[in-house]
């Protein structure tokens, strides 16, 4: 540690020198103090070494300096609340110019917190110059920009790529300044600034928390503005779909409702040609169909309940919400598909395919259980390759599935099979 502090202050350009190198004597104090104090805290040494010799506008005076210094000399060794001082400082130092830096810096953390991956420079400029009231601000927002607002909280990885710069930032904007960072008001952001990537963020937050921090009424203005013309490419589902599927997709009830209300408005922005809450997208399936894949049991409530929507309605492969949602093992959907009283449980798909098949497929039991009660459901038929719900469930080692079934056709309790 003491030889990283005293090659990063004294080996250094002379122009990165403090005041110039006119005042010797500042850093070695600097130095004395930061190998007294770093003890194993090498994060906090490097934030200050960037305090002192990366400041945004240069010292240019001695007392500054001696200002700085002082503060910064105590007896304690450097700990948590020390790094989170220190990452204080960064901010304010970062976000010197005050209103619009602050909003736009916080605006990269928490598009960095709720997103999983690194993210381009590319990505990050947009979603930063992305106003959601305007649309791109544009005006000197760039990668120097960025680099210069977000320095010292992320870093550039050998793709290209960038993230925190250290898990400690992360720890900082979700302890010290949870208020600010927490993971709603996170996902609130990255939903407001960019849906047509980040429309998915929406989905991780509660319908109180999306009108509560007015992600709700942003989705709605999006969906009117730019959806007259050009359906919404989902990266979540890889594909173009128009906006009341896309509503059904990220869960988005509160928006679904709205754009069945029957306000022209929305009306007249809800598709090229089929509107409502059964139209077609270029699969062949209903925002039902979406809904159900989801698992999004609001959503499927609101859609059923409508006379408008017809619940067994297949798509371009003959799959139908049923079948869907039995693929993904979402017993609730399920019960309020068939609870309709119009559905056709045993429906197959261009394969021959039944909902029991793909639940047997993917070892749902509940799911299983819940469709060989049913007295419409045949459990022994086959599709079009001749492979029956029980071989599905054999072929993969579900077990379970397959002694339920196995029960089921010869007419045992489970029990005795």
């Amino acid at each position: 540690m003491v030889t990283y502090i005293t090659t990063e202050i004294r080996e250094r350009e002379e122009d990165e020198w403090i005041l110039e190198g006119k005042y010797p004597g500042l850093e070695e104090q600097l130095i004395e103090i930061l190998c007294r104090r770093a003890g194993g805290m090498f994060r906090w040494v490097q934030l200050q070494l960037s305090l002192f010799l990366k400041p945004r506008v240069r010292f240019y005076r001695y007392e500054t300096v001696k200002k700085h210094l002082k503060l910064l000399n105590t007896s304690s060794v450097a700990g948590e609340k020390d790094l989170n001082a220190a990452y204080d400082a960064m901010f304010d130092r970062n976000t010197a110019d005050g209103g619009l830096e602050r909003e736009h810096a916080s605006k990269i953390y928490k598009i960095l917190l709720c997103y999983k991956y690194p993210l381009s420079m590319d990505i990050i400029t947009e979603a930063v110059a992305f106003n959601e009231n305007n649309g791109l601000e544009g005006g000197g927002i760039g990668p120097p920009y960025i680099r210069r607002l977000a320095q010292d909280f992320i870093a550039e990885t050998r793709w290209g790529k960038f993230e925190f710069a250290h898990v400690s930032v992360r720890d900082y904007l979700q302890g010290e300044r949870q208020s600010d960072y927490s993971d709603a008001k996170c996902h609130a952001e990255a939903a407001r600034t960019c849906l047509r990537f980040w429309g998915e963020h929406c989905t991780q937050l509660s319908k109180e928390d999306r009108q509560g921090l007015g992600v709700s009424e942003t989705v709605l203005d999006w969906f009117v503005r730019i959806s007259d013309s050009v359906p919404i490419f989902l990266h979540k589902v890889n594909c173009a779909i128009r906006p009341i599927s896309a509503a059904c997709v990220w869960n988005l009830i509160e928006a679904v409702e709205e754009l069945l209300s029957g306000d022209r408005a929305y009306d007249l922005h809800l598709s090229l040609g089929d509107i409502g809450a059964d139209a077609k997208d270029v699969y062949g399936r209903t925002p039902l169909s979406w809904a159900a894949i989801g698992g999004h049991e609001a959503v499927v409530r609101l859609l059923v309940e409508r006379d408008d929507v017809k619940a067994d309605s297949k798509d371009r492969r003959d799959r139908t919400p049923l079948s869907y949602s039995a693929e993904e093992g979402h017993e609730m959907v399920i019960q309020l598909l068939v609870d309709r009283g119009d559905i056709e449980a045993d429906s197959r798909d261009k394969y021959g395919r039944t909902p029991l098949c793909f639940a047997a497929g993917q070892g749902s039991w509940e799911v299983v259980q819940l469709l060989i009660d049913r007295g419409d459901v045949e459990a022994d038929s086959k599709d079009h390759f001749g492979r029956t719900s029980l071989s599905y469930a054999a072929t993969r080692s579900y077990k379970a599935v397959a002694q339920l079934l196995e029960a089921k056709l010869s007419n045992k309790s489970i029990d005795d099979v």
